[in-house]
């Protein structure tokens, strides 16, 4: 009888040992399929059990929706809480009852949730100091075992117009209420303006239970736009005005161009054409100049050439066109350059004729070399020796030369 026993009993102990592995060999896999909510809500009767869910819709952070079976309302099921990583040491009641060994269904104060727009009560998780750690919602429902969203009440929804110019400056700004569902605005004819139609004129509105989309419309105008005169000054190379006239610019881009005119050609110095915009505020430019200079004849500049005596070896004339000539002076037979004047000159020809109308060259006659015959004398004014010297072009020195048994006399 006893080994019965004992054999029964280790049988017993084996079933137990295979039934936790057989549950250890599948928790892994349940918990990485459904991770477990940070707190546990359970209701306990007997042997069963339900336990809350982790509510995960938008906006209900810290929400648990926990079923409650007929069985647990009639054996009156035992709401137990934990934390299920050990984060809160302490639940309770906003009636300030302690949750610390659970409560009876018949000592809650719970009501029907239906949805999660509906009654729920609170419950308090303090941490290990005793401080409140969080605040949680917990839905009671006896019919639904997955949290229900409320049916969302759509509402008439306001859309902001606004309108705006060609700047992008507010013209005005006004609300328009829309029903549910969907409608259109449409732009309006503002005074003084005009709809500008590289812009939409209409919007589909759809209002939802998010409210309008979209929320804020534009509209775009342009400001009517009167044609303006800009005046057009024509100005020679010395800024004196050749004449003036204006052009009629409408709304938008007008190009204004420089105009040909007789005895004068255009300065590419200066812009030949302006781009003027005509907007609602005016012309970008309400004048424009064009800048010409003074066709150019040719002058004939005298040429004089002058010896060291400034008498008039030759003289000619050089023709000078527009602009910067530079007249060198030529070499002439037996005549050499005088360096102590300027041997080439820049004449300037504009509309006002030339520079200068005349230019000199000078020269220098070419010298042949000279003998000069040196006597020398003794105090007697005898003649000792006499010879030459050849003297070239310019200043030679001639010195007395030393003689054997001669002093020289100093007087």
């Amino acid at each position: 009888m006893k080994l019965f026993k004992r054999l029964s009993l280790t049988r017993r102990i084996g079933a137990l040992l295979l039934a936790a592995l057989l549950a250890f060999s599948w928790l892994p896999s349940a918990l990485a399929a459904e991770p477990l909510p940070d707190v546990l809500f359970t209701l306990q009767w007997g042997e069963e059990q339900a336990q809350a869910v982790a509510v995960s819709e938008n906006g209900y952070d810290y929400c648990y929706w926990l079923f409650v079976p007929q069985g647990a309302l009639i054996n009156d099921a035992r709401l137990n809480v934990s934390a299920t990583y050990g984060q809160y040491s302490r639940f309770a009641l906003a009636t300030g009852q302690d949750l610390g060994d659970g409560l009876q269904l018949s000592q809650l104060f719970w009501q029907e949730a239906g949805n999660l727009g509906g009654t729920w009560m609170d419950v308090y998780a303090y941490d290990g100091t005793g401080m409140l750690a969080a605040s949680l919602r917990l839905y009671f429902s006896t019919a639904e075992v997955t949290p229900v969203t409320p049916s969302p009440v759509v509402m008439p929804a306001y859309v902001t117009i606004i309108c705006l110019d060609e700047n992008w400056n507010e013209i005005s700004r006004s609300s328009e209420e829309h029903q549910p569902g969907l409608s259109t605005i449409y732009a309006n004819p503002i005074n003084g303006y005009e709809i500008d139609y590289a812009y939409p004129t209409q919007y589909d509105i759809y209002v939802d239970v998010s409210g309008a989309s979209p929320s804020q419309v534009e509209f775009h105008y342009r400001r009517q736009i009167n044609p303006v005169n800009v005046n057009i000054v024509c100005l020679d190379e010395n800024w004196n005005t050749i004449s003036s006239y204006s052009q009629n610019c409408g709304a938008g881009t007008t190009t204004i161009s420089a105009q040909y005119m007789d005895g004068y050609d255009f300065d590419y110095n200066y812009p030949t054409s302006y781009d003027v915009t005509v907007t609602a505020d005016g012309a970008s430019m309400t004048e424009v100049q064009f800048h010409y200079i003074r066709q150019i004849t040719p002058v004939n500049v005298n040429v004089v050439c002058l010896d060291e005596n400034w008498n008039v070896i030759s003289s000619y004339s050089q023709n000078c066109g527009a602009g910067t000539t530079t007249i060198s002076a030529q070499y002439m037979d037996g005549y050499d350059f005088d360096y102590n004047y300027p041997t080439s000159y820049d004449v300037t020809v504009t509309a006002d004729g030339a520079s200068m109308t005349e230019v000199q060259f000078h020269y220098i006659r070419q010298i042949t070399p000279v003998n000069v015959n040196i006597v020398c004398l003794d105090e007697n004014q005898n003649t000792i020796s006499s010879y030459a010297q050849t003297c070239g072009a310019g200043t030679t020195t001639i010195s007395a030369q030393y003689m054997d048994g001669y002093d020289f006399d100093y007087n």
